[in-house]
C-alpha cells in the first residue's frame, strides 16, 4: 500500500512539473482584465511595480505583456524591446498561444518604432496567422488597427482604409461600440486627408449614432471630423460648434488647425495665425506643413508694411524646408510598401503552394477512388458473369433432370407402379428451384399433397396421378377440391384448382 501511495505521489509531482507555469498574482491578473478597455486603470494597478520585483517567471512575463499593452494603448511607446521580447519568448516556450500572439503584436509595435521594419512585419504577419488559428476577434481588431496606422504614417491611403475596415469588422463582431467608433473615425479622417468629401460625409453619418455612447479622444475626433465636413460645405457656424465641443473634451492638433482655417475665412487673420502657430510642432506632418504654409502666406501679406513680418516669413520658410528635408530623409513609406508587397507575395505563394498540394491530394484521392471503383466494377462484373453462367448451367441441369424425372414418372404410371421416393424428391427439388413462388405456395402442405400439385403442374393426367399416388381417381378429385379452398380460399371443382395452380 505504501508503494502505491509513493507511486501516485511521484506521478503527481511529474504532472505538476510538466504543466505550464501560470501567474497567480491577483494584481497582475486584474490589470490584464481591464487593460484592453481601460489602459489607464491597468497602469494604476501596475504602479510601483517593475519586472525585477517578481521572482516567478510567469509573473515577469505577464507584467511585461500587460505593461507594454497599456503603454501602447495610451499612445506612448518604448525605446527598447528587451522587456516585451522576454514575454514573447516565455509564452512561446510555455505554448500559451493567445498571450504569445499578443506579446508578438506588442513586440512588432516596438520594432516598428525602432525602424526595424523587416522584423516588425515578420511578427505582424505571424500574428495574423496566429489570430486565424485562434479565432480571436479582439486580436484581429488590434492587429489591423496597427497595420492601418502604419500605412497611414506611410501615406498609403488605400491600404490604410482596407486595414481599418478589417479592424472595424472585428469590432462589429465583438459588438464594441467604442472600437467601432474609433475605426469609423480613422476611416473618415483618412478620406478627409484624401479630400474625398462624399466618403467623409458617409462615414460621419455612420459615426453619429455612436456619438452618445463614446467619450474622450474618440468623441473629440468624431466632432472634429464633423467640423471638417461642415467646413468643406462652408457651413462655418456648424463647423465652429463641433470644433468648440471637441476642444472641450480633448486637445487635438487637427481641431486647432481647423479653428485657424475658420478664423482665416472669417477675416480674423491674427487669430488664425495664433491657432496655426500652436500646431507647427504637430507629429502629423500634414497638419504641421499646412500650418507652416498658411503662416508663411499670412506673414508675406504683412511684409510690405512690416519688415519683421518678412523676416518671420523667411524664418518659417527655412523651418518648412527643414521639415520637408527631414520628412524626405526619414520617409519610410517606400520601405514599408516594399516590405508589405514582399510579405503579401510570400503569403500568396504559400497559399498557391497549399492550394496546389490540396489539389494534388484531391487528384490522388480521386484517382484512387476511380481505381477502386474500376476494380470493384470488374470484380462485381466477373462475379455477376460467373453467377449468370452458373445459373444458366443450373437451369440446363434442372431442365435435363426435369425431363428425365417426368419421363420416369410417366413410365411408372404406364406400368401401374407407384412413384419412387427418389423421383418424387428429385421432382420437388428441381421444380422448386425453377419456380420459388411455387415453393412458397406449397410449403404448408404435406409431401403427398405437394406431389399431387407438382404432377398437376407438369400436366400429368388424373389417371396417372392416381396410379403414381396409389389412390382412386375420385380421391384425387376430392383432394384437388379441398386444396382449392385451402390454398386459394375459393370453392369450385377440381379443374378450377388446376387452373389456379397452373397460373403460378
Amino acid at each position: 500500500m505504501r508503494v502505491v501511495s509513493l507511486f501516485f505521489f511521484i506521478i503527481t509531482i511529474a504532472v505538476a512539473a510538466c504543466s505550464p507555469e501560470q501567474s497567480r498574482n491577483t494584481r497582475l491578473l486584474q490589470a490584464e482584465a481591464v487593460c484592453q478597455q481601460q489602459p489607464d486603470s491597468a497602469i494604476l494597478l501596475l504602479n510601483g511595480l517593475d519586472i525585477d520585483s517578481f521572482s516567478v517567471e510567469a509573473d515577469k512575463a505577464l507584467y511585461a505583456l500587460v505593461f507594454t499593452e497599456a503603454i501602447h494603448r495610451i499612445g506612448l511607446t518604448f525605446s527598447s524591446d528587451s522587456i516585451i521580447a522576454l514575454s514573447q519568448h516565455y509564452y512561446e516556450q510555455q505554448g500559451d498561444q493567445h498571450r504569445c500572439a499578443r506579446a508578438s503584436l506588442q513586440h512588432a509595435i516596438v520594432l516598428y518604432g525602432q525602424q526595424r521594419y523587416g522584423e516588425a512585419f515578420r511578427l505582424l504577419k505571424q500574428v495574423e496567422e496566429q489570430a486565424a488559428r485562434l479565432d480571436a476577434p479582439s486580436l484581429y481588431y488590434e492587429l489591423y488597427a496597427v497595420l492601418g496606422d502604419i500605412n497611414d504614417n506611410a501615406n498609403n491611403h488605400p491600404l490604410t482604409i482596407d486595414y481599418y475596415h478589417r479592424s472595424l469588422q472585428a469590432a462589429r463582431q465583438l459588438g464594441n461600440k467604442s472600437w467601432m467608433a474609433r475605426q469609423l473615425n480613422n476611416i473618415a479622417t483618412t478620406y478627409d486627408v484624401m479630400n474625398q468629401t462624399d466618403s467623409l460625409q458617409a462615414y460621419i453619418e455612420r459615426c453619429q449614432p455612436l456619438l452618445d455612447s463614446v467619450d474622450g479622444p474618440i468623441r473629440a475626433t468624431m466632432l472634429t471630423n464633423m467640423g471638417s465636413y461642415y467646413l468643406h460645405q462652408n457651413n462655418l457656424v456648424q463647423a465652429k460648434e463641433c470644433l468648440y465641443a471637441s476642444q472641450q473634451i480633448a486637445y487635438l492638433d487637427k481641431t486647432i488647425k481647423l479653428l485657424g482655417d475658420i478664423a482665416a475665412r472669417e477675416g480674423h487673420s491674427a487669430q488664425a495665425s495664433d491657432y496655426w502657430s500652436q500646431v507647427l510642432q504637430s507629429p502629423d506632418y500634414a497638419i504641421s506643413m499646412d500650418a507652416y504654409a498658411k503662416l508663411i502666406d499670412y506673414y508675406n501679406t504683412l511684409a510690405e508694411q512690416d519688415p519683421a513680418a518678412h523676416r518671420m516669413a523667411s524664418h518659417l520658410s527655412q523651418r518648412l524646408n527643414r521639415l520637408y528635408r527631414d520628412r524626405y530623409e526619414h520617409n519610410e513609406a517606400a520601405a514599408i510598401l516594399d516590405l508589405q508587397k514582399q510579405y503579401n507575395e510570400q503569403q500568396r505563394e504559400r497559399h498557391q503552394y497549399r492550394t496546389i498540394i490540396w489539389l494534388l491530394s484531391a487528384l490522388v484521392v480521386v484517382v484512387l477512388a476511380l481505381a477502386l471503383m474500376a476494380w470493384y466494377y470488374l470484380l462485381t462484373h466477373r462475379e455477376l458473369v460467373q453467377m449468370q453462367r452458373q445459373k444458366k448451367r443450373q437451369q440446363r441441369d434442372n431442365s435435363r433432370q426435369l425431363k428425365e424425372v417426368t419421363a420416369r414418372l410417366h413410365k411408372s404410371a404406364m406400368l401401374g407402379q407407384a412413384a419412387a421416393d427418389e423421383d418424387v424428391s428429385t421432382l420437388q427439388q428441381v421444380c422448386f428451384s425453377l419456380n420459388p413462388n411455387l415453393l412458397t405456395l406449397l410449403k404448408p402442405l404435406g409431401v403427398r399433397e405437394q406431389t399431387l400439385c407438382l404432377l398437376i403442374y407438369y400436366h400429368f393426367q388424373p389417371s396417372e396421378i392416381a396410379c403414381l399416388l396409389m389412390a382412386s381417381p375420385q380421391s384425387i378429385t376430392n383432394m384437388r377440391v379441398k386444396l382449392l379452398k385451402r390454398l386459394f380460399g375459393e370453392t369450385g371443382g377440381a379443374k378450377d384448382f388446376d387452373q389456379h395452380l397452373l397460373s403460378y
